[in-house]
Parts: C-alpha cells; structure tokens; sequence
C-alpha cells in the first residue's frame, strides 16, 4: 500500500507500507495505548492520514468499535455524538486539541473518567495547551511522534505532571530503533532531524 506523507519538510511522497509495517505498528499501538476489545473510539483524522489509518486498525485488531464521522470538532453536534457514543480513545492534531480547550471540552469531568487515551500528533503541541491538557488527562494524554515511514508512532510520551519532563520527545516504543544526525537540518532552523525506523 502506498501512502502520503504530510509534506512538513518539503514536498510529499509516497511511502510503500507493507502488511509487516502494519502488523508491527498494530502489536505495538495497541499496548501503548492500552486499546483493548470492547472499547470505542472516535476518528477525527481522514483514514488516508496515516495516524487516521492506524488509529482505526488499533480498535479493529482488538475487537474494538471506531465511530466515523464528518462533523467537525467545533461544533456542538461532536460533543453530543462523543457522549452519546461513549467514547473512550481519540487521535487528532494540536489543531484539534486546541479547538477542544478553547470550547471547554474538557470542563465535563465524565467525558475525563470515561476516557482511556486522547493521542496527540502530526505537529509541535504548543507548550501551554501541552501543560493545560496534562494537568486536566495527565497520563490519559499521549504526545506521540513518528513519520508515515514508521506507520507511524516511535516515540510517546504521557506525563502525570506537565513540569516532569520539559522538552523530551518522549520513550521509544519497543522494536524502534533512533538515532539523532546532527548534520541534518528541519527546513532552514536547522533543528535535529530523528530518524527512526523498525529494527
């Protein structure tokens, strides 16, 4: 299977997945995320979204239930359907997240107690919305990094405290092996560039 990638530092490409990238990725999200059978999930993300794609494969693989919708985040119609469903695990951007604090999303303390994890990729999290949504999900929230050629997610990182570990890009997830190339450059800021791939 061929799949995009977002295109964050240059043009996209197509990366070839193969059924072994996806077995992996499914032995692995699934633990990381503590998806189990029984437990629903939310797509925010386009299936075609690699995080998207996985998100959905992590509750199929288990037994699990995804709910697939068109309405967006902002509106009203997302919170009656998310507790209507019952929703327990969600993947989205920080574009999402940030949209759910500024709404106050999270000011229902059931939609919390019911949840099991609210994944967060796809871009740099700003440093307040990190620390407001830590201090309200604390461990329930995971910062995950990983690019379309890692199908996706190397590193996480889920705190109970938001001051605990400023700055990490969190642990490796088992069967990743990183590496930092220092030479490298992110556009033109010249930031470290992680390449990450399954042993």
């Amino acid at each position: 299977m061929l799949l995009s990638t977002s295109g964050s530092i240059g043009k996209p490409k197509l990366t070839r997945i193969s059924y072994y990238n996806i077995e992996e990725e499914l032995r692995i999200g699934t633990r990381e995320f503590r998806i189990c059978a029984g437990q629903k999930g939310m797509r925010i993300l386009p299936v075609e979204h690699v995080f998207g794609l996985a998100f959905c494969l992590y509750h199929w693989h288990v037994g699990g239930c995804v709910v697939t919708t068109d309405v967006h985040v902002i509106s009203s119609r997302f919170d009656h359907l998310y507790d209507e469903e019952r929703i327990q695990n969600i993947a989205g951007i920080p574009f999402h997240y940030r949209i759910l604090m500024k709404k106050g999303f999270w000011k229902e303390q059931r939609r919390i107690s019911r949840l099991n994890c609210a994944m967060d990729a796809g871009a740099k999290l700003d440093e307040n919305d990190q620390y407001a949504l830590i201090s309200l999900l604390q461990e329930k929230f995971v910062i995950c990094y990983g690019q379309t050629e890692c199908t996706p997610i190397v590193t996480t990182a889920a705190f109970k405290n938001a001051k605990d570990k400023p700055g990490t890009v969190g642990r490796l997830v088992p069967g990743v092996k990183a590496s930092v190339d220092e030479k490298e450059s992110y556009r033109s800021d010249h930031r470290r560039d992680y390449r990450c791939c399954l042993r």
